[in-house]
């Protein structure tokens, strides 16, 4: 289980590469999660720069009503996204 989250293979440029427009500088992979999140340093001071973290509940609360949001959208399709309290009931 220690191998999933192993960040030692992953190539940072590629993964980088449609986000360089908010990640300009070089940065090293830290580390990632399962949900995808990479957890970056800047190399040029190696201390970070804007960290954020996330409540865990609310993230995955988020993800789910995102799902929930696109799940009958084909592959393509267009979405409007709808951020703010999700809706009570199931």
């Amino acid at each position: 289980m220690g191998q999933v989250f192993d960040v030692g293979q992953l190539d940072v440029r590629r993964l980088l590469e449609q986000w360089r427009w908010l990640c300009g500088q070089s940065v090293t992979l830290v580390a990632r999660n399962g949900f995808g999140d990479m957890f970056l340093l800047a190399e040029s001071r190696g201390v970070p720069e804007n960290p954020y973290v996330d409540d865990l509940y609310e993230h995955v609360s988020f993800l789910g009503d995102l799902h929930r949001q696109i799940a009958d959208v084909p592959n393509g399709g267009k979405v409007r996204l709808k951020v703010g309290e999700p809706p009570s009931g199931p």
